[in-house]
């Protein structure tokens, strides 16, 4: 099947920790573009506060996360397997928490059809996927931290929140009505990484587990489009249709980084209160941050617009964000409670002592009074 337009997104949380932000990258162009005050208008009809700040910090008041994109000078190509990638745009975003996020915005060089697109799909989300680029071959994390190594990204800081990278994936398919019977075991392969076809393949899962997938984590609510939103990737497989201002490029994707943001700041939580001893007073801090987090949060909706919150809430459950949520709210709970009751229990035991000690100076200077 042939696509009429596509664009893969690899969305790649990372810690911020001591990292760069200002740095440019040689060879890149950085996008200077002002905002647009008809931009600005519909995203503050649309989306709540604390989304608009994270997302789109330059259509926020007060936005404290950053965000930079550049675009290559020259056209800048990756070759997996037989399928070459145009790499179009790699973007910078930083967050609180010490939370950063990379996403690199590519597409097959030509139009393309769903076969490649099934295959990249499924190779970029493995770090380890062999690549070639510039004439030389080297695992897709290695060439990314070759790339990144301006703003001193390692590769370990790339996988610090999962072993494998996000996807986000738009297929339009060049038709005007979609007759293959299929469409579900389309987008399931497109979703997971199988080759076109490999549904009936003997190593393929089963239809039964592709259909509970599909009707737990599937959007259907548009004829044109349907959607899946599994753990690592989000994937919609539409018609031929205009989308003349780029709304799953500019505006849809921010859903999918933003669910990722607040999943990572959950899990960079458990691994900083594992690091924490109990006695510790600094976890006093990592409780106001995190609760000034939630607050700001609403797990529920992140728009006011019916579209975005079904898109919202289906990755929310696909990516397991809610689960690493509530584990950090328990974990966080729990020690802070034992915080307590150790700081209570110095209490008494000090105010023991000093009771103690009161008496035996009463005892000793009795004769003075």
């Amino acid at each position: 099947m042939q696509l009429a337009d596509h664009f893969l997104a690899l969305v790649i949380p990372i810690p911020l920790d001591g990292l760069g932000l200002d740095t440019s990258l040689p060879g890149w162009k950085k996008d200077t573009e002002q905002p647009s005050a008809a931009f600005t208008a519909h995203l503050k009809q649309k989306y709540y506060a604390h989304f608009l700040a994270n997302m789109h910090p330059a259509h926020s008041v007060g936005a404290t996360a950053t965000v930079q994109r550049f675009f290559p000078a020259d056209d800048l190509h990756l070759t997996i397997g037989t399928a070459t990638i145009q790499l179009q745009s790699v973007e910078l975003r930083g967050f609180d928490q010490n939370i950063g996020m990379v996403t690199l915005l590519l597409r097959l060089q030509g139009t393309g059809d769903m076969d490649a697109l099934d295959r990249v799909a499924g190779a970029m989300r493995e770090p380890t996927t062999s690549i070639s680029a510039g004439g030389k071959s080297a695992s897709l994390i290695d060439h990314l931290a070759s790339l990144l190594s301006p703003w001193s990204i390692k590769a370990e800081d790339m996988v610090a929140f999962g072993p494998n990278f996000k996807v986000f994936v738009n297929a339009v398919l060049d038709l005007d009505a979609l007759e293959d019977p299929a469409w579900d075991d389309h987008l399931f392969e497109l979703a997971t990484g199988l080759p076109q076809g490999g549904m009936k393949e003997a190593y393929a899962p089963t239809t039964d587990y592709r259909a509970a997938q599909v009707r737990e984590l599937g959007i259907k609510v548009f004829r044109n489009w349907r959607a899946l939103a599994l753990f690592d990737t989000f994937t919609r497989l539409a018609l031929r249709s205009d989308d003349l201002h780029k709304s799953w490029e500019k505006d849809y994707l921010c859903i999918f980084q933003y669910v990722h943001l607040l999943r990572a700041q959950a899990l960079a939580l458990s691994s900083r209160l594992s690091n924490m001893a109990l006695n510790d007073v600094a976890l006093l801090d990592q409780r106001d941050r995190w609760l000034e987090l939630r607050n700001n949060v609403d797990l529920a909706f992140v728009s006011y617009k019916w579209l975005p919150n079904e898109l919202f809430a289906h990755m929310v459950k696909g990516t397991n964000a809610l689960h690493e949520i509530h584990r950090a709210d328990e974990r966080l709970d729990r020690m802070v409670h034992r915080f307590k009751e150790r700081r209570a229990r110095n209490l008494t035991r000090v105010g023991l002592v000093m009771l103690g000690l009161i008496v035996v100076l009463l005892f000793a200077f009795s004769d003075l009074f």
